[in-house]
């Protein structure tokens, strides 16, 4: 990254030490291997439940919890060990705008189905003998897929 100084007007480099890089890169990878065990666990047992739309939602919360954990570390793990040989102000390729837009939807899909689960256990207490459609949460989801999509793509143009 470049800083402008507004005293000397000359702009400098601001790099981490490569320790730290390399610190991050191990926090990282850990927090990929103990994804790649514990949330297949946590799904098996939810596939052996009862189906209703909180084990649905508790399925799918593992599996967007498994993916965002397999792909960012990987990905980030790569950015920092790798050399940087770009300028940081050119214009994205197309490689690191659907990066964008799968990131963001990984990182806010699992924000959206605790928020979902929240909703559906509120509805359950204040009304416990209402049905529950699994469409409706299933409609939310892919509505929110559509947003993610929409906003990122706007925004990466």
């Amino acid at each position: 990254a470049v800083v402008s100084t507004q005293s000397t007007g000359k702009a400098r480099s601001i790099t981490c030490p490569a320790w730290l890089n390399y610190y991050y890169s191990t926090i990282l990878l850990l927090s990929f291997s103990l994804s790649l065990v514990l949330n297949p666990l946590v799904f098996l047992f939810y596939s052996k439940q009862r189906p209703s739309e909180a084990t649905l939602l508790f399925r799918l919360l593992a599996l967007l919890d498994f993916c965002s954990n397999l792909y960012k570390p990987l990905i980030v793990t790569y950015r920092l060990v790798k050399p940087s040989l770009e300028p940081d102000y050119r214009d994205p390729v197309l490689w690191e705008r659907l990066d964008t837009v799968l990131s963001e939807a990984l990182y806010f899909g699992s924000m959206f189905v605790t928020t979902c689960l929240a909703v559906s256990r509120l509805l359950k207490i204040k009304n416990p003998f209402i049905q529950l459609r699994k469409r409706y949460f299933v409609a939310a989801i892919v509505m929110f897929v559509a947003v993610v999509v929409a906003v990122q793509g706007t925004v990466c143009r």
